[in-house]
């Protein structure tokens, strides 16, 4: 597929873990930043150490809805909860119950605090993470976590040049996926504002309105197992010109030159040292026009629910 042409580079920053605070900024050519959105790293380790947390808190719910005298320290935990709530006059059933459905739900949003983020932004030197550093973004990113199907969302984007990629919690019955339409040129935060509410409307409100925010950032593309549901869509066409369409009066000024590549790399130039990545395009190599997602069997151990939101 021939990409099309862009006359400035795409400003991109990176950030290790949820709560990293300095942005690793990179400017990359229209295939470095396809390349990047279309890398799936491969993180077994992570669902490994999240599918044991979610088997301990089940035995210790199973123990106590069983009547069984429990040593664990999540077994205590219930027996904590029951005990306060019965102290406060509170239902205790209800009490344990909340406390092992929260223990399950912190166990399955712990994909979000390990997966690398990004956002396609870019900082004024020495900032911070956050609204206040952001001097423009080069990309319009859209998080679908609502059920809606690719094939829905890439007739909505068909116009214009577009990257879907399915995100960590993704399956073929619950699709969740993002759609990244880089744009022709950078846009400034003073402008942002209407043109993410025109996309929102465009997509009929099937996307996060939480990702509404100039310093967004989202989660690069990662998944559980070689055998996890995957879907990866590079659709050809002229990139979204947010000036033509009436959206924002002008383009900001491009991004300088990017600096030099860091010692362990990056997500978008080269990948992270140290990380596997299942690669689903090259330049030369693109997505049948019309994918089906990665939808090879199950084994045993896989059979698992994947519902983080990541």
């Amino acid at each position: 597929m021939k990409l099309p042409e862009s006359t400035s580079g795409f400003a991109v920053v990176t950030f290790e873990r949820v709560f990293d605070t300095k942005p690793k900024e990179d400017v990359l050519t229209l295939p470095e930043l396809v390349t990047g959105l279309t890398a799936f790293d491969l993180k077994p380790a992570l669902r490994k150490a999240i599918e044991r947390e979610r088997t301990r808190i089940t035995a210790a719910w199973d123990q106590w809805n069983c009547g069984e005298e429990g040593t664990s320290k999540l077994w205590r935990g219930l027996d904590r909860a029951r005990k306060e709530a019965a102290a406060a006059g509170k239902d205790p059933e209800h009490a344990v119950r909340a406390q092992d459905e929260q223990w399950m739900k912190n166990a399955k949003a712990r994909a979000k605090t390990d997966l690398r983020l990004f956002s396609p932004a870019h900082y004024e030197p020495g900032a911070k993470r956050g609204r206040a550093g952001v001097v423009h973004l080069s990309c319009l990113v859209l998080d679908y976590d609502g059920g809606t199907r690719v094939a829905q969302a890439r007739r909505t984007w068909e116009r214009w040049f577009h990257v879907i990629h399915s995100t960590w919690s993704h399956t073929d019955a619950y699709p969740k996926f993002r759609v990244c339409l880089p744009l022709a040129g950078p846009v400034e935060m003073a402008s942002w504002r209407p043109l993410w509410e025109w996309s929102a409307r465009r997509a009929g409100g099937e996307v996060d309105p939480a990702m509404k925010q100039e310093a967004a950032t989202y989660a690069v593309p990662a998944t559980p197992s070689r055998q996890a549901d995957r879907v990866c869509v590079v659709h050809g066409g002229d990139l979204l010109d947010p000036v033509v369409e009436g959206l924002v009066p002008w383009f900001a000024e491009p991004a300088p030159p990017p600096g030099p590549l860091p010692k362990k790399g990056t997500h978008f130039r080269g990948g992270v040292e140290g990380h596997t990545y299942i690669s689903e395009w090259t330049e030369s190599k693109s997505p049948d026009p019309e994918p089906d997602p990665v939808s090879e069997a199950w084994l045993p151990e896989d059979d698992f629910d994947w519902d983080m939101g990541a």
